[in-house]
């Protein structure tokens, strides 16, 4: 029994090595190879909610400590916020509106994000809207954290409103 096992092993050794080739490489040439990896493992920490007060006088509260901090091993990017209304009632306008001069009781915002409005697919304002980044614009290092900046523009409330969820924000990321 012991002399058929190593026998059995000498055999797929045997094979093994007959499996080998020699390459000889031209000295006068070059060869171009991509190598790619992967990250196995993206671990991001971003905060579960943005919660912006609008102020009788007008102008908002908005937290200035929304930060994501990147827990990978490998750098990623910001690549789109988009806010999404889900039949609150409320409507993101676009860029090109002034929402400070939407009649009273409007429930309609200009979003900023980084200096880049989340904008509606069409010019008009629609219950969702997203502003897409380039790749170098939001960059986070490995082990380490970047604070989004908000802005917020909308016109004036005569009616108290209700405190609830007006947008559900979605922050998308690539990594490399």
């Amino acid at each position: 029994m012991k002399l058929k096992r190593i026998v059995a092993i000498a055999t797929a050794a045997a094979s093994i090595m007959s499996m080998n080739t020699v390459a000889f490489a031209d000295t006068e040439g070059s060869t171009e190879v991509e190598i790619r990896t992967e990250a196995t493992l993206v671990d991001v920490t971003v905060p579960s909610t943005l919660p912006i007060v609008f102020n009788e006088d007008g102008s908002n509260t908005i937290p200035d400590n929304y930060t994501i901090q990147n827990n990978s091993m490998s750098a990623i990017h910001l690549t789109s916020v988009g806010l999404d209304a889900q039949g609150s009632g409320w409507k993101v306008v676009p860029e090109s509106m002034d929402p400070t001069q939407f009649p009273s009781d409007t429930r309609q915002i200009l979003f900023v994000v980084n200096s880049k409005a989340v904008s509606p697919m069409l010019d008009e304002p629609m219950e969702a809207g997203s502003a897409r980044f380039d790749p170098d614009e939001v960059v986070i290092e490995p082990k380490q954290s970047v604070t989004l900046d908000f802005e917020v523009y909308r016109g004036s409330f005569t009616v108290p409103l209700e405190n609830a969820a007006a947008f559900t924000m979605t922050t998308t990321f690539d990594f490399n």
